[in-house]
């Protein structure tokens, strides 16, 4: 049987082929001897440059091909991130999910806990400078850089996530053309009229892409 499998990665800003390659080495059984476990070839099916087939060594001739689709999201800015959070807090408790509510409740807690915290803090800090004459004491700058550091994981991470499950106008876009190109990737592979089956796996949100696409 000749299968075709078709990887679709998750959240943070991917490079093309890592996940593949990781998930590959990790289904792969090890080679028999000191051969190789898959070979790399061109990527008939995509349109990117940037993309290779992965193909099996040994007799099942399986392919392996990622949907790389991190490209396609540019420009995050923490209102994204804050637009998409408040879109899932403020709204009435029963229209969350039973699975989720004990989540919603336990975010709610920790928001104001939060808030308070930081208003507190900052009240103490303001005093604190007054006192010493400088803004610049070391917890002000320890604040700085952890806010700094927070800010940057959280679009680098949550932000896929934040533009792709948000359907605001200003997401709609490319929304349309992640979702476009993953559809015209399994249409080719089926058209090829080379594969008996194809395989679709998504990885934390490329699995929510990938329902998607199907």
């Amino acid at each position: 049987m000749t299968q075709a499998v078709v990887l679709i990665h998750g959240i943070g800003e991917q490079k093309p082929m890592d996940t593949v390659r990781g998930f590959v080495e990790s289904v792969l059984p090890p080679p028999m001897s000191e051969g190789e476990q898959y070979w790399s070839k061109p990527d008939p099916m995509s349109e990117s440059f940037e993309l290779r087939r992965l193909q099996a060594v040994g007799r099942n001739k399986i392919h392996f091909f990622e949907y790389y689709w991190a490209y396609q999201i540019s420009g995050t800015k923490i209102r994204h991130l804050t637009h998409w959070l408040l879109d899932l807090l403020l709204r009435r408790p029963r229209n969350v999910p039973p699975g989720l509510r004990t989540i919603w409740w336990l975010s709610w807690i920790l928001l104001i806990g939060l808030v308070i915290a930081i208003a507190s803090g900052a009240v103490a800090h303001f005093m604190q400078a007054n006192q010493d004459r400088s803004p610049y004491t070391p917890i002000s700058v320890l604040l700085a850089l952890l806010l700094s550091g927070v800010q940057g994981f959280l679009l680098y991470y949550a932000g896929d996530a934040a533009r792709y499950l948000n359907p605001s106008p200003e997401n709609i876009a490319l929304r349309q053309r992640i979702r476009a190109d993953g559809v015209a990737l399994l249409r080719r592979l089926h058209e090829s009229g080379e594969y008996d089956r194809i395989v679709v796996v998504g990885h934390s949100l490329g699995s929510v892409i990938g329902y998607d696409i199907l």
